[in-house]
């Protein structure tokens, strides 16, 4: 079920029904019922998968957080078992199909018909956060067995996160309270928020980056490739950010409060913010369960980029089984390492204080976002061959041609919109006072927002969630 399709929302007000008329642990069931329910519809025997891996770390907390248990073999045991999961389903036949040349093998004798399971990415990094967690003492096992199910399947959330912390769950999952009529507003603004973002932004730039990228010639027009470049920059960011919006919505409505996973990433003045901005509940993961114990700044400068660019190769690999992904991470690994060179050679001179003066702010700015966008053709083309064509064209300003202008009009035109929006309203107290301060304001904003999802959202067509694949 797509958040963006009627029957998503029928079946979202039918768990709302029934949460509100219920309590206690008939409320939990029936969020953990409707959570299996929900993962069912996209594969039924995948469900399985997601029972077998709740029921297995479940275990491996209680045996975790038992008084005098050898936790080290039981960690390995539990992070080696979820990675396992993930593994084969999700890498096993790029394994393959990457041994295969170095080897000397048919990987076709080898290759085997797998099924993605939807959010094996998501689940399986909070798992191993729950067992981390719990050999470092800063959680106790769970001891409710539905509590832990919950807090694995929850569906608002399951399959394109935020991956949610075991230590923000939990106590939320104690005692489920009805919301109240100020989170029910909250919930529905942040939910029409994110349709919006989905429906009328990134699915109405996706056909320019598909078309693109799908009849993609030996030599690109540059104007045609910027425009595909810049229309998937903002796509990615309208349909991942709008999920999340619809994803906390629905949570509120439900009892849940989870943190943001976007703050306008996009205006980020250096690489190093735009992660502190960009999908945060994956950074802030990476770096408290693999950079940090793989040293993180303790063990010397040297190590520290190393262990930046292990991080970010293995957060590209995380989205999924291609090596575009892999140096996708790399590439930002690279650009945080460098990015600290830089600083750091500066902050040893006498212009320290022009480059940090506020007057360059939106040439940091600019720069940033053009190195992120530059990074997203790895993320988008079809393969590396594609992404060394395209990232080839949007600098051959000799073939520029006065047609490839038009071309350009869409994704321009809604950057400078956001762009505007956002200059004019930085602590967002206008998005507040407009839409959020007092009752008598939800009504104007949810028809507003209803007006625009009828007038401009894409609706011929079911374009899923970028993240869905990951």
């Amino acid at each position: 079920m797509l958040f963006t399709s009627f029957t998503f929302w029928l079946f979202f007000m039918g768990v709302v029904f029934l949460f509100n008329i219920t309590g206690g642990q008939l409320r939990k069931a029936i969020l953990v019922t409707a959570s299996l329910a929900f993962y069912a519809y996209w594969s039924p025997l995948l469900v399985l998968l997601l029972a077998g891996f709740t029921v297995f770390n479940y275990f491996t907390g209680l045996a975790l957080g038992r008084p005098g248990a050898k936790k080290r073999p039981i960690l390995a045991i539990a992070i080696i078992g979820d990675l396992t999961v993930l593994g084969f389903f999700k890498y096993y036949n790029f394994i393959v199909s990457s041994a295969a040349p170095v080897f000397g093998f048919d990987a076709g004798h080898f290759l085997l018909n797998i099924i993605l399971p939807v959010a094996v990415s998501f689940y399986t990094f909070e798992g191993i956060s729950y067992n981390v967690d719990v050999y470092r003492g800063e959680l106790p096992a769970s001891r409710s067995f539905l509590d832990f199910a919950l807090f694995i399947s929850f569906f608002p959330h399951l399959t394109a996160g935020p991956i949610i912390r075991p230590s923000n769950f939990f106590p939320q999952v104690v005692s489920i309270t009805k919301p109240n009529d100020a989170d029910l507003r909250w919930g529905a603004l942040q939910i029409l928020k994110g349709l919006i973002k989905k429906m009328v932004i990134a699915d109405n730039l996706a056909p320019v980056s598909t078309q693109f990228y799908d009849a993609l010639p030996p030599h690109p027009d540059p104007f045609a490739a910027w425009a595909a470049v810049l229309a998937f920059g903002l796509q990615i960011y309208c349909d991942f950010a709008g999920y999340t919006d619809i994803a906390r919505g629905c949570s509120r409505m439900l009892g849940f409060n989870f943190p943001s996973n976007f703050e306008r990433p996009y205006l980020a003045p250096n690489i190093s913010d735009f992660w502190r901005r960009w999908h945060i509940s994956l950074s802030t993961w990476l770096r408290d369960y693999l950079y940090i114990p793989l040293g993180g700044n303790r063990l010397g400068v040297t190590r520290a980029y190393i262990n930046l660019l292990i991080v970010m190769g293995l957060g590209g690999l995380w989205h999924g089984a291609s090596w575009n992904y892999a140096v996708w991470g790399l590439y930002h690994g690279m650009l945080l390492v460098l990015h600290r060179l830089v600083t750091g050679a500066i902050s040893k001179t006498k212009a320290a204080d022009v480059w940090n003066s506020p007057r360059l702010a939106p040439l940091h700015v600019g720069i940033t976002f053009l190195l992120v966008n530059i990074g997203w053709i790895l993320f988008r083309a079809p393969d590396f061959h594609a992404s060394l064509i395209t990232a080839k064209a949007l600098f051959a300003f000799s073939d520029m041609h006065k047609a490839g202008f038009p071309i350009l009009t869409a994704p321009l035109l809604l950057l400078s919109i956001c762009l505007v929006w956002c200059l004019a309203d930085p602590a967002r107290r206008l998005q507040h006072r407009l839409f959020e301060e007092g009752i008598l304001r939800f009504p104007v904003a949810v028809a507003g927002s209803l007006f625009i999802l009828e007038i401009f959202a894409k609706t011929d067509v079911a374009i899923p969630f970028i993240y869905f694949k990951f």
